[in-house]
């Protein structure tokens, strides 16, 4: 069975939602850390850590794997029944159920720890949807933002590629869905009316983030809608090797999408750059878990587009 990574963005993510900033004045006590992220299909996995004081609100990743939790008691349930213990697996730095979850379950997680506390969290796995497909195309344009000096002294721009996606696909009427773009591979470009939903005028300006988007179905319930995105490739990137294109659309929880729009407010768009400089009060990361903190999550693979695009990088 093919298994899909969940997103480049909560790789990092849900690693920061592993500690909370702190006053090193203040003595206040860490408390259990819950993240899991859930997929159709997979075995469920959770990491259990606890939080930490720093002034920087950032660890090195020794740091961070020092603080995990390998004696926690982590229950299992779906559906709300109980169907087992979570096993902690060494190797992985994880607890692993052999429990295989499908869409539309309800699946909670509950760990105790001996020295800090407790943290429950559960989500709901989006239900599947078998009706999304994806089309390209490929035009060629002058790249005059970057220039070539020749050994005789003349200057020349690269030609770029533009690759065009189109992506279609139909929105359940009956539910309240959340979706996420993401790129493995490269930077995109989506102008899409429907991404700016989070969005005040000045975040657009402000914003810099360009391998993930996330909307929902507010303005398309029920409708089938296309998402139209673009990224460039330079053909005399000789030293950039990839060239293999990989956007994958993923119907998420709304735990999910509001814990990614709590990072994109906290470190993107106008509050981002502004927070970053001191001249914003800082916006706290949205979790799930109570007690604890952390992030209980889930998504559902709409549409994976993996395509080899070496053939269109040639040198015209």
């Amino acid at each position: 069975m093919k298994k899909y990574k969940f997103i480049l963005l909560s790789v990092s993510a849900l690693v920061s939602s592993c500690g909370e900033s702190f006053d090193p004045d203040f003595d206040i006590e860490p408390i259990a850390v819950l993240n899991s992220m859930v997929m159709p299909g997979n075995e469920v996995t959770a990491t259990i850590s606890h939080s930490y004081v720093s002034s920087s609100g950032s660890m090195s990743p020794s740091a961070v794997a020092d603080r995990i939790i390998k004696d926690a008691i982590v229950e299992l349930y779906v559906n709300d029944v109980y169907v087992g213990n979570m096993e902690y697996d060494a190797t992985e730095s994880r607890y692993i159920s052999q429990t295989m979850i499908n869409s539309g379950d309800l699946v909670k997680i509950k760990a105790a720890t001996s020295r800090y506390g407790n943290a429950i969290g559960s989500t709901c796995l989006p239900r599947e949807m078998n009706n999304a497909s994806w089309s390209f195309t490929v035009t060629t344009e002058t790249d005059y933002d970057t220039s070539m000096i020749s050994p005789d002294g003349s200057i020349t721009h690269p030609k770029s590629r533009i690759f065009n996606y189109a992506i279609t696909f139909t929105d359940p009427a009956d539910d309240e869905n959340y979706y996420f773009l993401m790129s493995e591979s490269f930077d995109f470009e989506c102008d899409d009316p429907i991404m700016g939903e989070n969005d005040s005028p000045l975040d657009a300006v402000y914003s810099n983030n360009s391998r993930y988007l996330i909307f929902s179905d507010r303005s398309i319930s029920g409708k089938q809608y296309t998402i139209n995105c673009k990224f460039k490739k330079n053909t005399s990137s000789w030293w950039d090797v990839e060239s293999v294109n990989n956007l994958c659309l993923y119907s998420i929880s709304k735990d999910y999408y509001l814990y990614l729009l709590s990072i994109y407010k906290k470190y993107e768009g106008l509050n981002g750059a502004l927070e970053s400089v001191g001249l914003a009060e800082p916006k706290f990361v949205y979790s799930n878990v109570n007690p604890g903190v952390g992030i209980v999550a889930s998504q559902t693979p709409v549409l994976d587009i993996r395509h080899d695009i070496s053939e269109y990088l040639e040198e015209e």
